[in-house]
């Protein structure tokens, strides 16, 4: 069984990760990260994944080092699954953007503000993770 990391990376924003190994041993891939965020907003988030400067990292099914993931209000969704190979260096970033509101809709507690206002907020979480 792979235990899941769970980290607050901003107020209402979690980011869950999920260490799968591989067993393989045709494959020179240690380890898949399986990143997942819950959003307990009730506004649209979309978040910014970017491995660039990683080494022996990439995306599953892509070969881009940044992807970009629209959530729904109050939505858990799997955003990135990251293959490590080798002797890899991690260097991966979060940003999130909490989609702007409308006139007269309400602001979650999450993101202050008055009724009504219009709001944007961009936010940054990074990690470092090395191969030891």
């Amino acid at each position: 069984m792979t235990d899941v990391v769970t980290q607050e990376i901003a107020e209402g924003i979690l980011l869950h990760k999920k260490v799968v190994p591989s067993y393989a041993n045709y494959e020179v891939l240690d380890q898949t990260n399986i990143y997942s965020i819950e959003s307990k907003l009730e506004k649209e988030v979309e978040i910014v994944i970017d491995i660039t400067g990683s080494e022996g990292a990439a995306f599953e099914s892509t070969y881009s080092t940044s992807k970009t993931v629209p959530l729904r209000p109050l939505e858990k969704k799997e955003v990135a699954a990251v293959k490590l190979f080798g002797d890899w260096l991690l260097r991966i970033k979060f940003t999130y953007t909490i989609k702007q509101f409308g006139k007269g809709s309400a602001l979650p507690k999450s993101v202050g503000g008055k009724k009504g206002e219009d709001t944007e907020q961009n936010r940054l979480f990074e990690a470092l993770e090395k191969n030891m």
